[in-house]
């Protein structure tokens, strides 16, 4: 009788994965593709922009409700507006739009050179209610330290040898 029980419960469960799988597969998705994922800027760069074209692969219209995002850095942060000022509200089945700027990256003054990271996500799905995960794309921004304009010790010596030299041909020719 125990055997048949957790038969049963083998089952059940089973039943129960198959069918939160098949519910998934039934969730629209976006392919989203950045024109630049990994970018470098100097730093003391205040945005970063990044720019993507959005496509609907499915046979089903696909409403863009929301975006969300996470960093590695809580020195950076996404802004998410221009993903509501440039996206259409749908896409209907095979088309596409951009590239467009989806969303900024803002860095904090006198953020440290490093490889930051983090991912985007659009929200939403069958109707203008759904806010299921449609599309996840990675980025990253690599800031570089600040540029060393000072001349390295050589060049001033090799200056005063260039102007001692000028210095000797001018007493020569006087």
């Amino acid at each position: 009788m125990k055997r048949i029980s957790l038969v049963n419960a083998v089952l059940a469960a089973g039943l129960l994965l198959a069918s939160a799988g098949a519910s998934r597969a039934d969730t629209p998705s976006l392919d989203v593709v950045l024109d630049s994922p990994s970018q470098t800027v100097a730093q003391g760069t205040m945005v970063v922009v990044f720019s993507a074209a959005i496509s609907n692969p499915t046979g089903d219209t696909v409403f863009l409700n929301s975006a969300s995002a996470t960093t590695n850095s809580l020195d950076v942060s996404v802004d998410t507006l221009p993903f509501f000022l440039n996206t259409p509200l749908s896409l209907d089945p095979g088309s596409a739009a951009g590239p467009l700027e989806l969303f900024d990256v803002d860095l904090a003054i006198g953020l440290v050179p490093g490889t930051y990271t983090g991912v985007f996500s659009t929200l939403g799905g069958a109707d203008g209610g759904a806010n299921d995960d449609l599309s996840d794309v990675n980025f990253s921004i690599t800031v570089t330290g600040p540029v060393n304009n000072t001349p390295e010790p050589g060049s001033f010596a090799l200056l005063g040898v260039g102007l001692a030299g000028l210095a000797l041909l001018s007493r020569k020719l006087a």
